[in-house]
């Protein structure tokens, strides 16, 4: 790529209208100018379709008829993206707002090497944020993920090699996604972009943190609607990834591990982040549904 490629970010968006609004603003103070809005909507019933026709006419939307969850929906953007011959695609969360330079240092990471196939901003904690997160680590011995964090007065390479690349700011070459697919449909959501970057760096390419790029996220938004679904989502891919992709010889740690630790450990998690989002003043303007309910009318 000689010319500054331009960029198809991909929003997903589901009944969550003002995260949508905030995100769609932060991307219109984007300093990258090579660069087309792609919003997919996952049969929003909040009136989300028709407000951001109205407020962001320059945004394509795409409209499915029925929720195909975070994979099913960024696939379709992915697709689309393909489709339309754009080499970067940037999926992103609605419930994130980017710096105005991020989307210029993404690029410029990315364009770096030839060998870097997914790049990932810093990712700052809306509601604690005093956490960095960088994305994560594997260890198929023990099952365990090791999250990255920036520490104060750390020292950061421009392009850090990671594990895995948070799939809430996820840059990706188009030649990656041709070579090793979309995300895999049966993860739904939760690991998908751990699924995705094994498969990317068995192919030879690098997973890296860009580390002058910056988003900001309001973690657990589409969680918060059907915390009995996400909940699941999270202890049932976790088992899954580990046991899919471990070598057999790991299994002799891993299956322990997973069985009397992990699980236990995501059920207590899971308990204790319904009793914090119930009691915590700080949650009180995000109200947790156990089960979504479609609106009527």
């Amino acid at each position: 790529m000689t010319a500054d490629p331009i960029v198809a970010i991909v929003v997903l968006s589901w009944n969550g209208l003002q995260d949508t609004i905030e995100c769609l603003e932060s991307l219109q103070a984007l300093t990258y100018p090579h660069r087309r809005i792609i919003v997919v909507d996952n049969a929003s019933d909040d009136g989300s379709p028709a407000e951001i026709r109205r407020r962001f006419p320059e945004v394509t939307l795409i409209e499915n008829k029925t929720n195909l969850g975070f994979v099913g929906g960024n696939n379709v953007g992915m697709a689309f993206a393909l489709e339309a011959g754009f080499p970067l695609v940037f999926l992103l969360n609605n419930d994130t707002r980017l710096a105005p330079d991020c989307l210029s240092e993404l690029v410029a990471v990315a364009r770096s090497d030839a060998t870097i196939g997914v790049a990932g901003p810093l990712m700052q904690r809306e509601f604690d944020p005093e956490i960095v997160d960088m994305g994560g680590d594997f260890n198929f011995w023990t099952g365990t993920v090791h999250l990255r964090r920036v520490r104060p007065g750390q020292t950061l390479p421009e392009a850090m090699p990671i594990d895995y690349v948070w799939g809430c700011g996820f840059l990706v070459k188009a030649e990656v996604i041709r070579a090793i697919d979309m995300f895999d449909l049966r993860y739904g959501a939760y690991y998908e972009d751990g699924v995705f970057c094994l498969k990317a760096r068995a192919h030879g390419w690098r997973t890296v943190v860009a580390t002058r790029a910056w988003m900001w996220h309001k973690i657990g938004r589409s969680g918060e609607k059907r915390f009995l679904w996400q909940s699941w989502m999270r202890v049932r891919n976790h088992v899954l990834f580990f046991l899919e992709h471990a070598r057999l010889i790991q299994y002799l740690t891993l299956v322990p591990a997973l069985a009397f630790y992990h699980v236990p450990m995501l059920l207590i998690r899971i308990l204790r982040l319904l009793a914090a989002r119930k009691i915590m003043p700080r949650y009180r303007n995000r109200p947790i549904s156990l089960w979504y309910r479609r609106r009527s009318g």
